[in-house]
């Protein structure tokens, strides 16, 4: 699958399937994943889990460390709750695998997905692909502070101040 990641688009090998047998770099159904866990965390190939905004990370924090992939499917543009997984993921799991957002994704929250902690985006078609290198680059500085430690406008200002 196409996705775009540090600004380039890149290609994954990875396949979604409910098969708990599957073989390969497979990316599991939260419900699936929860249903077999024991049996996916002993998998030699890589895994992955697929989360909507209402699935709970306290189900899945044991497999944490054993999974490399997480997948954030946004169902509704307006549905902010992924955003907080992302950010719990990052902040507060210590999640240091991807995390990948797929579904209904606007180019406007594209700076702020990262931000959040999603380093993959797997959009619809090229012509979405190319809007979104723009979004990325287009905006460079942030009020609020957020997973990726940058720099926020008032630390900048003060780093300005001190000098």
């Amino acid at each position: 699958m196409k996705v775009l990641k540090n600004k380039q688009i890149i290609e994954i090998e990875w396949k979604v399937s409910d098969q708990p047998d599957a073989e390969g770099r497979i990316i599991f159904p939260y419900k699936t994943f929860l249903a077999n866990q024991k049996t996916l965390l002993a998998r030699t190939d890589p895994t992955g889990v697929i989360l909507d905004g209402g699935a709970s990370l306290d189900d899945i924090a044991n497999a944490l460390d054993n999974l490399e992939l997480i997948a954030l499917e946004f169902h509704k543009f307006t549905d902010g709750r992924c955003f907080t997984l992302a950010r719990l993921l990052r902040e507060a799991y210590g999640f240091q695998g991807d995390i990948l957002a797929t579904g209904d994704i606007l180019t406007d929250q594209i700076a702020h997905m990262q931000r959040c902690g999603i380093n993959l985006l797997r959009l619809r078609n090229e012509h979405e692909i190319n809007m979104a290198l723009g979004a990325l680059t287009s905006q460079t500085v942030f009020y609020q502070p957020a997973a990726d430690d940058q720099q926020t406008i008032r630390q900048l200002r003060y780093d300005l101040d001190t000098r």
